[in-house]
């Protein structure tokens, strides 16, 4: 069985409501007990750099890759 413990959504910040449904999933998954969840832009310095130690990434505003 698969265990999420570390997530991390990535948005497109360019891309329309992106970073708004970004912060909705963000609060939802949040809630979950032993979960935890970051976010960040695609275009942050050091963005893609966090993508290591992730268990999952969501990613929004794109094609999926990253």
């Amino acid at each position: 069985m698969l265990t999420l413990s570390h997530l991390l959504v990535m948005y497109h910040p360019k891309a329309d409501h992106s970073q708004e449904f970004a912060d909705e999933i963000t609060r939802f998954l949040a809630q979950r007990p032993g979960l935890e969840v970051r976010q960040v832009s695609l275009e942050e310095p050091d963005g893609r750099a966090l993508v290591a130690g992730h268990d999952l990434i969501v990613a929004l505003g794109g094609d999926g890759t990253l």
